[in-house]
């Protein structure tokens, strides 16, 4: 069973005849934000709750979250029907930039910290990230980066996921994003 929220509210209920949507589809992707979309009609109750960069969107599977992001985009058609899209959690990581930096002997979890610290002092807190359980070593755990520039995910994409065979994954505890 299937259930849509936005901002904590019912979008979609299954067997409710006014939260409803058409067309929803969640695409899930490894080391990258993934998209939900789906199109609203006008008699949904939340249809006019649907804010561009503001409103959060839960897709729930049997009760558990399995994809959380922020609508992007809500056009309307003819119909009045909303199209709605939305990224993942993990683009809230492209709204920073790290500095040109050198960073030397620091251990991956060391790493990731200092740029998740840079990327929460540039984005509000619904879009903070916390280092939680790192388990991609590097063989001597000295690891020496440049930064130049880029996003926060190209960043820890590029350096970290790639250069040590690790993978991102979201996890959530008391409303804390790690």
């Amino acid at each position: 069973m299937y259930q849509i929220l936005i901002d904590g509210r019912d979008l979609y209920y299954p067997g409710d005849e006014e939260y409803t949507v058409s067309d929803a589809e969640v695409c899930l992707q490894l080391n990258d934000s993934g998209t939900f979309e789906c199109d609203v009609p006008i008699l949904n109750p939340e249809y006019g709750n649907i804010k561009n960069r503001r409103s959060m969107i839960q897709v729930l599977k049997n009760g558990e979250e399995i994809f959380c992001g922020e609508i992007r985009e809500s056009e309307k058609d003819f119909y009045r029907t909303k199209h709605v899209y939305a990224v993942g959690e993990l683009a809230f990581l492209f709204d920073s930039i790290q500095p040109q930096a050198k960073y030397q002997d620091k251990t991956a979890r060391q790493l990731l910290e200092t740029w998740l610290n840079i990327h929460n002092s540039q984005v509000e807190d619904k879009k903070k990230f916390y280092v939680g359980i790192v388990t991609v070593h590097d063989s001597n755990d000295s690891l020496y980066r440049f930064t130049n520039q880029e996003t926060t995910l190209d960043a820890i994409r590029e350096k970290l996921c790639e250069k040590l065979d690790g993978y991102l994954r979201i996890r959530k505890v008391n409303g804390k994003r790690y």
